[in-house]
């Protein structure tokens, strides 16, 4: 309270020193009892109009004035440095603004709090909130005290400045006024006023630096803290009003002291100023001044030293009031201590705002100015200056955020790049954007579309990523390029199709290295056959034709005259599930009529054993029968032809190349094989030979060398084969052309026959296939099988068997472990089995016994078998497997089989390659090759929609089936197209 009454004195010290020309009026209970004329120089007591001796009265009484003032301005100039320094250290510049901007973002929390529905405030907000109230009263007083101390440092320098030649200019006056006034008793009294002067400036300096002090502690914390919890409880019931009076609150712990604290000082000022002036009047009158009624009465002692004495116990009364409690004051009425003194207030603030530029607060005998929020007050105490926020720590916006300083507020807007509040801004995630100064959140992409880097600024940032296209940039959304195609680059660029007959298996692919996957592509029809062949060679590409279901592949020969298309592989034909028979469509060309027709033809196998056909059953002019390619991994290359066979085989080794050769027709897989002498040359598959559409017989060429009935045995000469074993003719020696190309991976040595377990658990079935060499020096593939004992191992493909060139017989090797005439159970043994008239036989009577030692090889398939579900599904898994892109098979006593599915009038038959020995016994008797058969909707079973299973053995021979009525549970399973081994008869 001290320093509230120290500021209001110095404010009308000011008042005084500035030299206002309203005469000061002093008076109690209505009654004048002084009067200042201050531009006259002229003090009146009560019931004076005049001064004594006016001219002389005048000059002595401005000379004791001037005196006066110099000392005591020079005192009051140096306590007012002192206070102003003390408030300085309790609320400098630097202090007032970070207390504001401190207050001011916990009143934004408090307010968010509040909207949300918050129901209390923080102690960092009631903190800031004290902050906030001292900071508005300290600047105030602080600012006031500063303006005033300038102004009476200025005034004090005037009027010593005119003290010093007032005393110059009295000096010479005193020689003709000494009866009235010597120079010595002026010089004497002058002296003993500036010593109560230094007194009292010394007593008001420690009064200020006191005041100070206990003015920091007005508004802490604590005190503050007390305020809010009165009105907390008033949070719940009025939230929107609950910060204002808080801040009420705060405001009014201060300003109910400091308004007490001011009329108390004014009140002890304005006696001090009423009694010095008394005193000086008296003084200059050669009289003494009463205390008690302030006038002068005749003088005694000429010295006048009792006027200085009254003053000086005057001064002392007066600051001994203020020790007491501040309720109490100094009464001039009764030259004591009293409490309950008031004066008429006059309230400043109802003229003009009482200068304020914003708010304006009326205290007893006084007032201030304070500022709105966002603004601090002048030096002069009354104008308003904008706060700019934005200087100082970015206004408390994020650093990812523009400062704008506005009139009083600031806002802060958070960066293109950067979502958020502006106190806090994040930047937008990859794949997002924000564009523009904004507190908004972040917008996605268009679908699928990416930004390469996080804080994208625009929507110009989006863009479509590999394997994606359209123009995010515009707001479209990315699609995924489309099986088949694949797109490199980021960007709105079209996807880039895969090379004809490739896929990608996917959608979304990035690199035509993804382009893996060969396909069946529709090229046309048969009456287009020649220029398909021309565009797609078979160099590169194989055919296909889809007749009767599955796209098959085509195989393509001449003979004499004419042009014959082959499909493989054999299927089941006919619509009874116990009486079907094994053949395949021909399509035949320009046979004795140069029309270009293709005429189509069924070949079936008789039981003979050999494919035969006839008129009645074709279906006539296939024109319009769909043609098909797909391209081949690795194309056919021409290396050399027979009479380079030998180099050929050392440059291009059988476990990394697979050889090919072309007579009469397209390139065939070429196998070779040894006997006991020479070595043979066989070409797959089998293809029709003659020259009568409808009595054609399938065969193939055999290259021979070196056997024992050939006198040349450097040289290869050509032989004609009949199914099943029929030697006709042939065209001499031969030097045809000798193609190759590289296996998908090679063959590589896993073990023996004696590891067989061990290496099939290490190179599962779906993943592999496996080959041995047995009468090599070509490796041939094996297909393994289960009966009701034992296991079998059948190579493949068939090949010739004997030494002479003419007698030579197809057949296979088959190796067998306990099966029931395996007398050990436990080693591995060899039977050759060849292709008879109606079926197969075994015709060494044994084979060449124990084969623990042969090497077993193995390959991995470039793309393995994936189990696709069961075959009552059969529908939905070729739909999505569909047949110009995946393989379908299952294993039924074995491992995978390749499966094929045809129609024919009525129902579906799925059946599997490659054929495989059936039975338990390897000689007595021997085994009879067959396949499996699973229908849905052929005649002879007792539902359309379930599947049966039935065994078929070479050629037409239906033995029953395990399933009987219900396959339904038979596993289906896929693989991508990565390779096509032609068949012989049945897929061989």
């Amino acid at each position: 309270k001290m320093a509230a009454r120290l500021a209001s004195c110095l404010l009308l010290l000011a008042v005084v020193a500035r030299g206002d020309t309203e005469p000061v009026i002093r008076s109690v209970n209505g009654t004048i009892v002084l009067a200042i004329d201050q531009e006259a120089g002229v003090v009146v007591a009560q019931g004076s109009t005049e001064c004594d001796l006016a001219p002389t009265c005048s000059v002595l009484a401005t000379k004791a004035n001037s005196n006066d003032l110099t000392a005591t301005n020079t005192a009051l100039a140096s306590q007012a440095a002192v206070t102003a320094s003390a408030l300085n250290l309790k609320a400098d510049a630097a202090t007032v603004a970070s207390a504001t901007a401190a207050a001011n973002a916990a009143l934004s929390q408090a307010v968010s709090d509040l909207s949300t529905g918050t129901d209390s405030l923080s102690a960092a907000v009631a903190a800031g909130l004290a902050l906030k109230a001292n900071a508005v009263d300290l600047a105030a007083v602080s600012g006031a005290v500063v303006a005033q101390s300038s102004t009476l440092a200025t005034q004090s320098a005037a009027t010593a400045a005119q003290g010093t030649t007032l005393t110059a200019t009295l000096a010479s006056q005193a020689v003709q006024t000494s009866l009235l006034a010597p120079a010595t008793q002026v010089q004497s009294l002058s002296s003993a006023l500036s010593t109560t002067n230094a007194t009292l400036g010394s007593t008001l300096q420690s009064v200020a630096v006191a005041a100070a002090n206990a003015t920091s502690r007005k508004a802490d914390n604590a005190t503050v803290m007390a305020a809010l919890a009165a009105v907390a409880s008033q949070a719940a019931v009025n939230n929107a009003t609950f910060v204002a009076q808080a801040m009420s609150v705060a405001t009014k712990a201060n300003t109910v002291d400091l308004v007490s604290l001011t009329g108390t000082v004014n009140s002890f000022q304005q006696d001090y100023q009423n009694v010095k002036a008394a005193m000086v009047n008296c003084t200059a009158r050669k009289m003494l001044l009463d205390p008690t009624s302030l006038t002068c009465v005749p003088a005694v002692d000429p010295t006048l030293a009792a006027n200085v004495s009254a003053l000086a116990a005057l001064v002392t009364s007066m600051i001994a009031c203020q020790s007491r409690d501040p309720a109490t004051v100094y009464d001039s009425r009764v030259k004591g201590c009293s409490t309950g003194y008031t004066l008429q207030d006059i309230n400043e603030c109802a003229t003009n705002n009482g200068g304020c530029a914003q708010n304006c607060f009326n205290t007893i005998g006084s007032f201030y100015c304070t500022c709105n929020s966002g603004f601090t007050l002048d030096t002069d105490a009354r104008g308003c200056s904008d706060i700019n926020e934005c200087a100082s720590n970015n206004g408390g916006c994020s650093q990812f955020a523009t400062c704008a300083n506005t009139q009083g507020s600031f806002t802060c807007s958070c960066w293109p790049g950067y979502g958020g509040t502006g106190t806090s801004c994040t930047a937008c995630a990859v794949n997002q954007y924000k564009t523009g100064l904004a507190n908004t959140a972040c917008l996605a992409c268009p679908s699928n579309a990416i930004t390469l880097q996080a804080a994208s600024t625009s929507l110009t940032n989006c863009t479509c990523p590999i394997g994606y296209t359209g123009t995010a940039q515009t707001g479209q959304v990315c699609s995924q390029c489309a099986a088949g195609s694949y797109k490199n680059t980021l960007g709105p660029a079209s996807c880039t199709s895969c090379a004809f007959g490739f896929t990608t298996g996917q959608a979304g692919s990035i690199n035509s290295s993804d382009c893996i996957y060969i396909q069946w592509v529709q090229a046309g029809t048969l009456a287009n056959f020649d220029a398909i062949r021309t565009t797609y060679p078979q160099t590169n590409y194989e055919y296909g034709v889809q007749y009767n279901g599955d796209v098959q592949v085509i195989f393509v020969n001449g003979w004499n005259v004419g042009t014959r298309i082959t499909v493989y592989p054999f299927y089941p034909q006919g619509d009874t599930w116990s009486t079907m028979y094994w053949g395949t469509a021909v399509f035949t060309r320009n046979f004795g009529v140069s029309d270009n027709i293709w005429y189509h033809y069924y070949y079936t196998l008789s039981s003979t054993g050999a494919p035969s056909g006839g008129t009645a059953g074709g279906n006539g002019n296939s024109n319009t029968v769909s043609m098909w390619v797909r391209p081949l991994l690795n194309p056919w290359v021409q290396v050399g032809t027979l009479a380079t066979f030998d180099t050929i085989r050392a440059t291009y080794p059988y476990l990394t190349y697979e050889m090919g050769m072309t007579h009469n027709g397209d390139i065939q897989r070429a196998f070779v094989n040894n006997w006991n002498a020479g070595l043979r040359i066989s070409l797959y598959p089998f293809y029709p030979q003659g020259d009568t559409a409808n009595s054609m017989a399938f065969g193939t060429s055999v290259y021979l060398r070196g056997l024992t009935d050939m006198t040349d045995k450097t040289n290869w000469y050509h032989q004609y084969y009949r199914w099943p074993n029929t030697n006709t003719f042939g065209n001499g020696q031969s030097t045809d052309p000798i193609y190759v190309r590289p296996y998908q991976s090679p063959w590589v040595s896993a073990g023996t026959l004696s590891q067989f377990s061990t290496i099939m658990n290490t190179y599962p079935h779906t993943s592999y296939e496996y080959g041995m060499i047995y009468n090599g020096p070509d490796i041939n593939t094996f297909f393994y099988n289960g009966w009701n004992t034992g296991t079998r191992v059948s190579l493949y493909p068939f090949y010739p068997q004997g030494d002479t060139s003419t007698s030579l017989a197809f057949g296979t090797s088959v190796i067998t472990i306990n099966t029931n005439d395996n007398a050990d159970k436990v080693d591995w043994l060899h039977y050759y089995y060849a292709m008879n008239g109606n079926g197969f036989s075994e015709t060494t009577g044994g084979g060449n016994g124990n084969t623990n030692s042969v090497t077993v090889y193995v390959r991995p398939l470039k793309f393995p078998w994936i189990y696709a579900g069961t075959i009552n599904n059969y529908n939905s898994i070729r739909s999505s497997y569909p047949m110009t892109q995946w393989e379908l098979g299952s294993a039924y006593n074995g491992p995978v089989q390749a499966g094929f599915t045809n129609s024919w009038n009525v129902g579906s038959r799925f059946s599997l390659s490659p054929i495989y020995p059936m039975g338990d016994t390897a000689i007595n008797p021997p085994f009879n090759f067959g396949t499996c058969v699973f229908t849905q909707g052929v005649g002879g079973t007792t539902t359309s929609s379930d599947w049966y299973h039935a065994y078929y053995q070479y050629p037409n021979v239906f033995t029953g089936g395990n399933n009987g009525p219900n396959a339904n549970s038979q596993s289906l399973y896929v693989r991508r197209y990565f390779q096509h081994i032609q068949s012989t008869a049945w897929g061989v």
